[in-house]
């Protein structure tokens, strides 16, 4: 019972005190309100807040959306100026390779230059000359191909030339046999007659002794001259018709064989004199001649030609000198005249003509 009392007591305190904390609560300043304005005051902070962060969030995504624009344009000038140095390298290619080929194109045109030179001056030099010289495969591949073209584009006219000079040739040929075979006169200055060699040398002929025919028909008419040696009853290498033709033909044609027929024309002129060296004593036949004989027509032709007909006309084979004349000389011991081989057909030997 105590303890209910005591309790009850307790109560009864408590409630007095409760009581008098009501009285007083007017001369307590106002803690509900301010308590109820706290809440609001931290709503407008937290307001504040979310205002004051959104704003940073929105200058963040501004400074953001700038920086990637920014990057975009670096880009894009990165980018731009790439191309244009990669336009400006290939029009650094593009002006290299104009200069290599205006440097080419220019290099072909001295080239071109040069070889018309080096073609020019072959053309100017003789084959012989070419075919000695250093470059002489080069030289004889250039003067062959050059004569070659020039043939293709004139050998029509080449060939009509060579027509034209055998008939006035052949003519000449005539002319000499009807107008020129008249008596030689004595000799002014008789030579030495020898069998080791030939009794006239190879300019006894310039001073026309005992007249000027051996001289002039030997340079301005040399294949009737050769004809008439040759044709010589003292050598009897060929006709004289005979002769003249192929002499004169194979001339004719010389360039349009490309020098076969030069080859056939000293042939003819190297065996007829080592004929005359047959028939006259002398050495024949043996490698010396022979290539003495080539030389002499190859470097002086008129010479060899002068030689020959002196000797033939003037030398008599047993080892004389012919006093006066070819026929004096033909009428003692041949017993006919040799002037009907200058005659075209045989009905002309009755006629009377000095040889």
């Amino acid at each position: 019972m105590q303890a209910a009392g005591f309790i009850g007591t307790c109560i009864c305190v408590f409630l007095t005190s409760a009581s008098g904390l009501v009285r007083q609560q007017p001369l307590v300043p106002d803690v509900s309100s301010s308590f109820l304005q706290q809440p609001v005051s931290l709503s407008d902070r937290t307001n504040g807040v979310i205002t004051r962060s959104t704003g940073t969030d929105l200058q963040g995504q501004d400074w953001s959306e700038r920086a990637r624009q920014a990057k975009v344009q670096n880009l894009l000038s990165a980018e731009q100026a790439a191309l244009l140095s990669q336009e400006q390298a290939i029009e650094q290619i593009a002006a290299q390779q104009a200069s290599l080929a205006q440097q080419q194109a220019e290099l072909k045109r001295r080239e071109a230059k040069v070889e018309a030179e080096i073609a020019k001056k072959l053309a100017g030099a003789s084959f012989s000359q070419t075919a000695t010289s250093s470059s002489s495969r080069s030289g004889v591949r250039a003067r062959v191909r050059q004569v070659s073209d020039w043939l293709q584009k004139n050998w029509k006219e080449q060939l009509i030339g060579a027509a034209v000079w055998l008939v006035l040739t052949m003519f000449c040929g005539w002319a000499y046999g009807a107008y020129f075979t008249y008596e030689y006169p004595q000799l002014r200055k008789e030579p030495m007659v020898t069998r080791q060699g030939f009794s006239f040398g190879l300019c006894d002929g310039y001073s026309c002794d005992p007249d000027t025919r051996v001289c002039c028909f030997s340079h301005f008419c040399l294949p009737v001259r050769w004809a008439d040696t040759a044709s010589s009853p003292k050598v009897g290498f060929v006709t004289f018709w005979t002769g003249l033709f192929i002499y004169t033909l194979a001339a004719a044609l010389n360039g349009l064989s490309y020098g076969i027929t030069g080859l056939i024309c000293l042939t003819l002129a190297v065996r007829n004199r080592q004929q005359i060296r047959e028939r006259y004593g002398m050495p024949n036949g043996s490698f010396g001649t022979v290539v003495a004989d080539i030389a002499v027509w190859l470097c002086c032709i008129p010479c060899a030609a002068m030689q020959e007909a002196m000797e033939v006309e003037f030398v008599d084979a047993q080892g004389g000198l012919v006093p006066r004349t070819m026929q004096k000389v033909m009428q003692q011991t041949m017993g006919r005249s040799d002037t009907d081989r200058f005659l075209p057909n045989e009905r002309a030997q009755r006629q009377n003509t000095c040889c």
